[in-house]
């Protein structure tokens, strides 16, 4: 058996250790072999998590930049204060009112020449023969004041016209046989329409008011 000098001995150390050293993966090296597969090292910031892990994150990461939404700005109001419709209703103004006080009979079938066209409309509705024109009144009132009207005999009508809405005048007509209140009601009439009240009776025979505005 040979003797190894110190020397040669330090030699074959630092030749075998070169050799273990070129076995061995570079530091930093992104491949390894283990068992016969390909490993790929990924980096750090790449790894996906999956939903519900804990991952924090800087609270300026989490900040969106809304835009400013602009204020509207008012619009002016560009409608007429008074806009002239014709269905806007109305209670100003002067209102001329008229009644004709009929007697109605069956004594004779005589028609007043000054109700024929009224009568045409009286002949349908009412049993009664012969119309006589008994008088005649008028009066122009403000709206929402009462005019007083005579008729026959003890009877007269309150009228008190109201407001003025789509082509109609509304009137609240009190019927009175001297002082007495006979009838109370409201109406709504065209101008130049006759509303029919009455059937009172009177010494000739019954007596009816037909009122109407005057266009």
């Amino acid at each position: 058996m040979r003797t190894v000098k110190p020397n040669a001995a330090v030699k074959v150390l630092a030749m075998l250790l070169v050799v273990l050293l070129g076995t061995l993966p570079a530091m930093g090296q992104s491949l390894e072999q283990r068992d016969g597969r390909e490993i790929r090292r990924i980096p750090r910031e790449d790894v996906q998590r999956a939903p519900g892990d804990d991952v924090r994150r800087s609270p300026r990461d989490d900040v969106r930049r809304v835009p400013r939404r602009e204020t509207p700005r008012e619009q002016p109001d560009t409608r007429r204060p008074d806009s002239g419709d014709k269905d806007e209703s109305r209670t100003d103004g002067k209102v001329q009112l008229k009644v004709l006080a009929i007697i109605a009979t069956n004594e004779d079938d005589r028609i007043d020449p000054a109700l024929r066209d009224l009568a045409k409309q009286l002949k349908p509705t009412l049993k009664f023969r012969g119309y006589r024109l008994a008088g005649t009144d008028s009066a122009t009132v403000e709206s929402g004041k009462t005019a007083q009207l005579k008729l026959a005999g003890p009877y007269s009508l309150k009228v008190t016209p109201g407001e003025s809405k789509d082509g109609r005048v509304t009137l609240r007509v009190q019927a009175l046989n001297d002082k007495k209140e006979v009838l109370n009601l409201t109406v709504r009439l065209r101008p130049g329409k006759y509303q029919l009240l009455g059937g009172w009776d009177v010494k000739e025979g019954k007596l009816l008011a037909a009122v109407t505005v005057v266009k």
